[in-house]
């Protein structure tokens, strides 16, 4: 340990206890400690969880903008297929064509595609993985393929349990908006959803957000929501049985009124973000330049995209990252310029 540590004062095994239970914002790191210290170290120095604000009509409706923004008399929704894609190919007829093929057995050709599903549905819910391994360049020795880089980083599981209230108790009964613990709910938050200050409002709790090994023990729970809110509260209730007390859906209605989200068992996700174990950052690095390729002799003419590729894994920030790479590369590839002496580089 570094012998003039901040603060004056040498961690002890305690204290690295206590902060993986309380983590600096976003939930407790302890279940994260298996992870490089890179991904850690990347929220403060991109200030990732620095001057945050709630978006009363959730995250989704910031990239409901950006598809929908008019760019010419076009929009991205103009430009993907509102279908469950499970085949990708090179087109047979037509060089230089991409055919895709949906669940529904349709099949169209593209120019160029941009492709950014999540790393592990990409590689249970389509061919993208095999094509990938077809058709991109072998690496440079020591190097690894784009393929081995979408089989092998790490995606981590998260579970999420809610539930509507009635009101939002914790205003009037004096409680705590947010608990942290040890225990099997982990994190705890009180969300306003109304206006802040409106106890009359329904109220949301966020009654357990869990990741990794707590994440497994929440899928492992009861699927009837009724038996897993009930367990979960009963953990809450060994913390704080005022709080318990009023851990109750609206109407008493355990099948309307309270949710959960496994991500690992979400459809067309199976995970819920990319975080690097150690020793990873190579197999990224591989899988995030896929764009420069383009406007070369081994142009895929399918580029990779979304938070699953980049540096910044569970953030919107790097999935516009990595979708402004891969509309460059789209550019490049048709035979347009970039601004940097015509070549890609990454921002």
């Amino acid at each position: 340990m570094n012998d003039t540590p901040p603060g004056g004062r040498k961690w002890t095994d305690d204290d690295v206890a206590v902060f993986g239970t309380l983590g600096v914002g976003s939930g407790g790191f302890g279940p994260l400690y298996s992870v490089a210290f890179l991904e850690i170290l990347r929220l403060f120095i991109n200030e990732l969880e620095t001057d945050q604000q709630f978006i009363p009509a959730g995250i989704a409706s910031v990239f409901d903008a950006i598809a929908n923004a008019d760019t010419g008399g076009r929009t991205v929704t103009n430009c993907y297929i509102n279908e469950r894609i499970v085949g990708i190919a090179y087109s047979d007829a037509t060089p230089k064509l991409v055919q895709l093929i949906s669940d529904v057995k349709t099949a169209r050709l593209y120019d160029r595609v941009i492709w950014a599903a999540p790393g592990w549905a990409a590689q249970s819910d389509s061919n993208v993985v095999p094509f990938l391994t077809r058709t991109l360049p072998q690496p440079a020795p020591g190097s690894a393929h784009t393929t081995t880089a979408y089989e092998q980083l790490h995606i981590i599981n998260s579970s999420k349990a809610f539930i509507l209230t009635e009101s939002k108790f914790w205003l009037t009964e004096n409680l705590p908006q947010c608990i942290q613990s040890d225990t099997l709910i982990r994190g705890l938050y009180c969300l306003n959803y109304t206006p802040e200050q409106d106890p009359a409002g329904r109220g949301v709790v966020l009654v357990s957000y869990t990741w990794q090994d707590d994440s497994a023990k929440q899928i492992a729970l009861s699927q009837d929501n009724e038996t897993r809110i009930k367990t979960l509260v009963e953990d809450v209730r060994q913390i704080d049985e005022t709080f318990a007390s009023w851990l109750v859906p609206l109407d008493d209605d355990y099948h309307k009124n309270t949710i959960f989200i496994d991500w690992m068992a979400e459809e067309n996700y199976h995970g819920a973000f990319k975080l690097n174990l150690p020793k990873q950052s190579r197999l990224l690095q591989q899988i995030y330049n896929n764009f420069n390729l383009a406007g070369t002799t081994d142009d895929p003419l399918v580029y990779i995209a979304g938070d699953n590729v980049s540096f910044q894994g569970g953030w919107c920030e790097g999935a516009i990252e990595t979708g402004l790479n891969a509309a460059t590369a789209v550019g490049v590839s048709l035979g347009g310029t970039s601004p940097q002496s015509d070549k890609i580089r990454a921002t």
